[in-house]
């Protein structure tokens, strides 16, 4: 016999676990296809199901219906991210490690904490208020003056314009050069000294010399035939 009721959290937590070895099966009287299966004893778990039918036909032609059931989640636990052992590091459930939601839940409860967020007028009221307990803090009273100079104060009747300026002088003359004096002796010139050289001047001969180093005898004594050859001439 099937059973059906209406899911509500009184209801389901009413439930009570069976004892052996199948567990029993309710279904929801307000939504199709959703159904909880409660775990037998010693298990304390009630889990949910989607379950839809199956339709066959056998040689015969007559029609056949099979259940097919597949887990969703535990019952007070919509989604395994909300559970406690998977809460992030700060010890939240359906975040991760960076703050992103992962579960419907944590998304909504995101978005309302986003929503009362009044910005930018709450950010500028927080602003309002530093800026006020700074000056205050300072003796600040006017924070176009925050350093309390005096100033003229500007006449609100406009000025009489004129193209003709109201300072007027002579113009600048050139100041005179000062004299510079150059005074020099009036002694003769000393006559200039005779150079004198230890050795007479000798022009470099470009032509190179033959050095003979032994390690050519043959071109050294062809270089000595040559030059005997042009003494004796």
């Amino acid at each position: 016999m099937k059973k059906t009721i209406k899911f509500t959290p009184a209801k389901l937590a009413s439930l009570k676990h069976p004892i052996g070895k199948h567990p029993d099966k309710w279904y929801d009287s307000g939504c199709t296809g959703l159904s909880v299966f409660v775990m037998p004893q010693p298990s304390l778990t009630k889990v949910f199901y989607a379950s839809w039918s199956v339709v066959t036909y056998g040689a015969d032609g007559k029609q056949k219906r099979s259940g097919r059931y597949k887990k969703l989640d535990r019952v007070g636990v919509t989604n395994k991210f909300d559970r406690p052992e998977n809460a992030n590091f700060r010890g939240k459930v359906g975040y991760n490690d960076t703050g992103i939601p992962l579960t419907p839940k944590a998304a909504k409860k995101q978005r309302n904490n986003r929503a009362g967020y009044h910005y930018p007028h709450h950010l500028q009221v927080i602003n309002e208020n530093r800026k006020k307990a700074a000056m205050d803090r300072h003796g600040i009273t006017d924070p176009d003056n925050p350093y309390n100079l005096k100033k003229k104060k500007v006449s609100a009747q406009p000025a009489v314009r004129s193209n003709r300026s109201s300072y007027w002088s002579l113009p600048m003359a050139p100041s005179p050069r000062k004299k510079e004096y150059h005074y020099y002796s009036s002694d003769p010139a000393p006559p200039p000294e005779p150079v004198t050289y230890i050795l007479p001047y000798e022009p470099k001969s470009r032509k190179p010399v033959y050095k003979s180093t032994g390690k050519f005898p043959k071109i050294d004594e062809a270089i000595a035939a040559a030059k005997k050859y042009r003494d004796e001439q």
